[in-house]
């Protein structure tokens, strides 16, 4: 019997991320950390659909690197057309190649939550001269990074858990079967997190963001998954006069 198709009889038994019966309180935890943490992609969508606007303060510095860019004072055009693409990106098909993704991770909530990310890093970005609209802009990406990281660990987490319940029901090398479907939700995750990484470093190149903007993660800087988003990122302009 292939990985997958252990995968799939796991799915179809409605046995793939539930805890053993009788498995005890570690296989239990377990289960529900990683059923926390995943289908934490479920709601998170709305929610930034439905509470997508900076504040409109105005600018206290008006030139920036790119004279296109003037008018740089969020409106509810901009936060309509975010939203707009965010709801797109829900209802995108998952690539046939990645089948075996989590479909908690795909439903449509982290795939919005990421498309609202890149769309307010490459719309307007003079704004970001302001203080207070690059403070929610900074605030946004940290919190899209915290959710993202919550749900590459309950993949991890979950992993763990199908070991336990695969041990119980007799499959054979249920972790092995449950790493190829990690990868697909990875390889899902990642179509999304690249449009963000692109979108933040290209902000990064004209001097409007900085990986220190982004604070510290438990007094060791910005995040792991922050600091790769400016990996080898050069500014190339000056940013704010």
């Amino acid at each position: 019997m292939s990985g997958r198709d252990v995968v799939r009889g796991l799915r179809e038994s409605g046995k793939l991320g539930k805890p053993a019966i009788g498995g005890g309180r570690v296989d239990l935890w377990l289960g529900v950390v990683a059923v926390v943490a995943i289908a934490c992609c479920i709601y998170v969508g709305l929610g930034w659909l439905n509470n997508a606007r900076p504040p409109a303060s105005p600018l206290a510095v008006a030139h920036v690197v790119q004279a296109d860019e003037q008018d740089a004072i969020w409106s509810d055009a901009d936060t309509a057309k975010c939203q707009a693409d965010a709801r797109i990106a829900a209802n995108e098909d998952v690539p046939g190649d990645l089948a075996m993704a989590n479909q908690a991770v795909t439903s449509g909530g982290f795939s919005s939550m990421a498309t609202m990310v890149a769309c307010r890093a490459t719309t307007k970005v003079a704004r970001l001269c302001d203080a207070a609209q690059k403070a929610e802009f900074v605030a946004m990406v940290n919190d899209y990074v915290a959710r993202l990281d919550l749900v590459v660990t309950g993949l991890n987490v979950q992993g763990g858990s199908i070991a336990l319940i695969g041990g119980m029901l007799g499959v054979e090398d249920p972790a092995s079967a449950y790493d190829l479907s990690k990868d697909d939700t990875i390889a899902y995750l990642k179509i999304y997190h690249q449009r963000v990484v692109a979108g933040i470093q290209s902000l990064a190149k004209a001097g409007l963001i900085a990986e220190s903007d982004f604070g510290v993660f438990l007094g060791m800087g910005a995040s792991s998954t922050t600091s790769h988003m400016f990996e080898g990122v050069t500014p190339d302009h000056a940013g704010c006069a």
